[in-house]
C-alpha cells in the first residue's frame, strides 16, 4: 500500500483508534497538494503475539486497543501499566507514534520508557529495531520512531516492557488548605525514594470538579502498588511526609491485596 501511494504521490494516513485531537486522521487536512489520500486502517494488526516472561517483554500488534492489550496480558499475569486518558479507544501504535503519557504520576509514565523494540513499514522498506540488552553504542533508532506521528511510516508492532500485575495496593488522601504546601509535600514525596505509583495533587477547583471536596482545599491522592510485598510501611511514611508539610489526613491509609478481595482500612481512615 505504501509503495502504491508513494509511486502515485498520494498521502497515506495510518489510522489506529481515531482519537486524534489535532486532526491527523482528517483526510482533508492531510491532502494538501496531493492528488488523493488513503487512510490505512490498522485494526487487523491486533493482539499480543508473543511473551518473554523471563525478560518481561511482550510483542504486541500496533492496532491493539488498550483494553484488549491488558486483557490478553492478564492471562500471563502481566500488565503494560500504561493508561492514557484515551485508553479504551486508542491503540499501541497510536501511543508510540504520539509519545503518549499515562495517568501514573511517577515512575515509567511515558510510552517511551516502555518501548523496547519497534517495527515500522516505510515506502522504502522495513525499519525494525532489535531486542538487545542495554547499550550505549551509537544512536538509538527506536527514538526516531517514537513521536514520529506517522510521518515516517506505519508502526506495525513493538516489543514492550511489561511487569507482573500488582497484588498489593495502598492509598491515602491528604487535604491542604494551602496549595503551595501541597506542592511542597508532593515534591518531598517524589524525592524521598518511596516511589509511589501515583501522587496526584488537585487544587480546590479541580477537587470540586471531580466531587472530591467542596471546601476549596486541595487534595493529594497517594497510591502505591507492588507485585512483591505489602506496602504498609511505604504508605505510612508518605502520610507522615505530607502531614509534616501541613497536610491533613482525610482518607486512609487503605491497604488491599488481590487475593483477599477486600480492603483493610487504618484507624485514621474515613
Amino acid at each position: 500500500m505504501l509503495e502504491v501511494c508513494s509511486d502515485r504521490g498520494w498521502a497515506c494516513v495510518p489510522f489506529g483508534g481515531g482519537t486524534s485531537v489535532v486532526g491527523g486522521v482528517d483526510a482533508r487536512l492531510a491532502r494538501g497538494d496531493r492528488a488523493a489520500v488513503v487512510v490505512l486502517d490498522l485494526a487487523a494488526l491486533s493482539g499480543v503475539h508473543e511473551v518473554d516472561a523471563t525478560s518481561r517483554l511482550a510483542r504486541i500488534g500496533a492496532g491493539t486497543l488498550g483494553p484488549v492489550l491488558e486483557e490478553q496480558l492478564s492471562g500471563h499475569g502481566l500488565t503494560l501499566r500504561h493508561f492514557p486518558q484515551s485508553f479504551e479507544f486508542s491503540t499501541l501504535g497510536g501511543w508510540l507514534a504520539t509519545r503518549a503519557g499515562g495517568h501514573y504520576a511517577t515512575g515509567t509514565t511515558r510510552i517511551d520508557d516502555l518501548a523496547h523494540a519497534i517495527t515500522m513499514i516505510t515506502p522504502r522498506g522495513t525499519l525494525a529495531t532489535h531486542r538487545h540488552p542495554g547499550s550505549g553504542a551509537g544512536p538509538e533508532p527506536t527514538r526516531l520512531v517514537l513521536g514520529s506521528e506517522g510521518a515516517l511510516g506505519v508502526i506495525t508492532e513493538a516489543w514492550m516492557r511489561v511487569v507482573p500485575r500488582p497484588r498489593w495496593r495502598a492509598s491515602a488522601s491528604i487535604a491542604f488548605a494551602d496549595f503551595t504546601a501541597g506542592v511542597a509535600a508532593s515534591r518531598a514525596l517524589v524525592q524521598s525514594g518511596l516511589a509511589p505509583s501515583n501522587a496526584r495533587l488537585l487544587d480546590g477547583n479541580e477537587a470540586r470538579l471531580h466531587r472530591v471536596r467542596f471546601d476549596s482545599k486541595g487534595v493529594l491522592l497517594i497510591g502505591f502498588e507492588s507485585a512483591d510485598h505489602p506496602l504498609g510501611a511505604w504508605i505510612a511514611r508518605a502520610i507522615e511526609l505530607a502531614i509534616d508539610h501541613g497536610g491533613e489526613l482525610v482518607a486512609g491509609p487503605t491497604e488491599s491485596t488481590e487475593s483477599e478481595g477486600a480492603s483493610r482500612t487504618g484507624a485514621a481512615g474515613t
